[in-house]
């Protein structure tokens, strides 16, 4: 892993700043590269796991969405975006009791949730 540099830093940045262009145009495969290159460049990048799961969620990729939710959360383990969408990903995929659990935990994090 390279240590994070400015110039590391600003080019996580912009390939996270270009992924999430690139997903609002619907285009989830050149998101998901872009992503995967902010996060090549700042390994602990959480948002750009997230968003890279939604790319992947939305690309019909459910386990990887799944995968790259639950990093965020380990970065993260306050992030209840990351915590409800892994629950949406978790009941796609026919896991109720963990996609019960997720949501419920995302509410103990926001209860305005409930």
């Amino acid at each position: 892993m390279k240590p994070l540099n400015s110039s590391n830093f600003r080019c996580a940045v912009a390939c996270y700043n270009r992924g999430n262009v690139e997903l609002r145009l619907g285009d989830q495969a050149e998101a998901i590269r872009d992503y995967s290159l902010a996060i090549s460049n700042n390994p602990n990048f959480v948002a750009a796991y997230h968003n890279r799961g939604t790319a992947k969620a939305k690309s019909g990729d459910t386990t990887g969405a799944i995968a790259d939710y639950s990093r965020a959360i380990e970065l993260d383990p306050n992030l209840t975006t990351a915590y409800i969408n892994r629950s949406r990903a978790k009941f796609e995929l026919g896991d109720q009791q963990g996609a019960s659990a997720d949501y419920y935990h995302a509410s103990s994090i926001q209860p305005s949730l409930s």
